[in-house]
Protein backbone atom coordinates (compact mmCIF):
# COMPACT_ATOMS: atom_id res chain seq x y z
CA UNK A 1 0.00 0.00 0.00
CA UNK A 2 1.28 3.25 -0.99
CA UNK A 3 2.13 5.89 2.14
CA UNK A 4 0.24 9.21 1.65
CA UNK A 5 1.95 12.35 3.05
CA UNK A 6 -0.17 14.71 4.72
CA UNK A 7 -0.91 18.02 2.29
CA UNK A 8 0.42 19.96 5.89
CA UNK A 9 3.73 18.09 4.60
CA UNK A 10 3.82 19.16 1.06
CA UNK A 11 6.39 21.74 0.09
CA UNK A 12 5.89 25.52 0.64
CA UNK A 13 5.82 26.08 -3.56
CA UNK A 14 3.30 23.61 -4.19
CA UNK A 15 1.07 25.05 -1.50
CA UNK A 16 1.63 28.29 -3.00
CA UNK A 17 0.81 27.04 -6.68
CA UNK A 18 -2.39 24.66 -4.92
CA UNK A 19 -3.64 27.44 -3.05
CA UNK A 20 -3.05 30.32 -6.25
CA UNK A 21 -4.88 28.09 -8.38
CA UNK A 22 -8.30 28.37 -5.78
CA UNK A 23 -7.29 32.24 -5.31
CA UNK A 24 -7.33 33.14 -8.84
CA UNK A 25 -10.65 31.35 -9.80
CA UNK A 26 -12.52 31.90 -6.41
CA UNK A 27 -11.59 35.42 -5.65
CA UNK A 28 -8.96 36.81 -8.52
CA UNK A 29 -11.67 36.66 -10.88
CA UNK A 30 -15.28 37.45 -9.45
CA UNK A 31 -13.59 40.71 -8.29
CA UNK A 32 -11.16 41.84 -10.82
CA UNK A 33 -7.87 41.66 -9.51
CA UNK A 34 -5.42 41.12 -12.51
CA UNK A 35 -2.44 40.82 -10.57
CA UNK A 36 -1.55 39.05 -7.34
CA UNK A 37 1.15 37.18 -5.85
CA UNK A 38 1.08 34.42 -2.69
CA UNK A 39 3.99 33.28 -0.73
CA UNK A 40 3.72 30.88 1.59
CA UNK A 41 5.33 30.76 4.95
CA UNK A 42 5.33 27.92 7.84
CA UNK A 43 6.19 28.71 11.12
CA UNK A 44 6.56 25.32 13.03
CA UNK A 45 2.97 23.70 12.27
CA UNK A 46 1.20 26.89 11.53
CA UNK A 47 0.89 27.56 7.94
CA UNK A 48 -0.26 30.88 6.57
CA UNK A 49 -0.33 32.56 3.29
CA UNK A 50 0.56 36.03 2.21
CA UNK A 51 -1.21 37.69 -0.96
CA UNK A 52 -0.03 40.48 -2.38
CA UNK A 53 -2.47 42.91 -4.42
CA UNK A 54 -1.53 44.75 -7.11
CA UNK A 55 -4.42 47.40 -7.14
CA UNK A 56 -5.38 49.01 -10.75
CA UNK A 57 -8.45 50.85 -11.52
CA UNK A 58 -11.62 48.67 -10.96
CA UNK A 59 -9.85 46.00 -8.43
CA UNK A 60 -10.89 46.47 -4.95
CA UNK A 61 -9.29 48.85 -2.54
CA UNK A 62 -7.06 48.02 0.74
CA UNK A 63 -10.43 49.70 2.56
CA UNK A 64 -12.87 47.37 0.92
CA UNK A 65 -10.83 44.36 1.45
CA UNK A 66 -10.38 45.26 5.10
CA UNK A 67 -13.97 45.90 5.38
CA UNK A 68 -14.94 42.27 4.47
CA UNK A 69 -16.63 43.20 1.20
CA UNK A 70 -13.99 41.30 -1.39
CA UNK A 71 -16.77 38.49 -2.97
CA UNK A 72 -15.74 34.89 -2.00
CA UNK A 73 -12.37 36.27 -0.10
CA UNK A 74 -12.91 34.84 3.38
CA UNK A 75 -11.95 31.81 2.97
CA UNK A 76 -9.66 29.48 0.80
CA UNK A 77 -9.94 25.15 0.75
CA UNK A 78 -7.40 23.28 -1.29
CA UNK A 79 -7.58 20.13 -1.39
CA UNK A 80 -5.92 17.20 -3.24
CA UNK A 81 -5.86 13.13 -2.89
CA UNK A 82 -3.81 13.81 0.62
CA UNK A 83 -6.34 15.81 2.15
CA UNK A 84 -7.11 19.76 2.45
CA UNK A 85 -6.19 23.47 3.76
CA UNK A 86 -8.75 25.79 4.82
CA UNK A 87 -7.11 29.17 5.21
CA UNK A 88 -9.25 31.83 6.91
CA UNK A 89 -9.05 35.83 5.44
CA UNK A 90 -7.54 37.63 9.05
CA UNK A 91 -9.09 40.78 8.02
CA UNK A 92 -7.09 42.23 11.09
CA UNK A 93 -3.85 41.59 9.28
CA UNK A 94 -4.40 43.21 6.23
CA UNK A 95 -1.52 45.51 5.49
CA UNK A 96 -1.10 48.74 3.25
CA UNK A 97 1.89 48.43 1.12
CA UNK A 98 1.23 51.67 -0.85
CA UNK A 99 -1.20 53.24 -2.18
CA UNK A 100 -2.44 51.00 -4.37
CA UNK A 101 -0.96 47.92 -3.31
CA UNK A 102 -1.97 45.67 -0.05
CA UNK A 103 -0.57 42.45 1.21
CA UNK A 104 -3.80 40.12 2.74
CA UNK A 105 -3.24 37.04 5.18
CA UNK A 106 -4.91 33.81 5.24
CA UNK A 107 -4.26 31.45 8.07
CA UNK A 108 -4.85 27.86 8.09
CA UNK A 109 -8.24 27.44 10.86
Amino acid sequence: MKNKRDIKDIPSDETENMFMDVYRDQVASENSIDEFDCKCNKDGKEIYMEVTVFGFAGSPTYDEYKKGKVKNASEIVVQDERGKLTFKCMYNEIVSLNSNDYMVVYRII
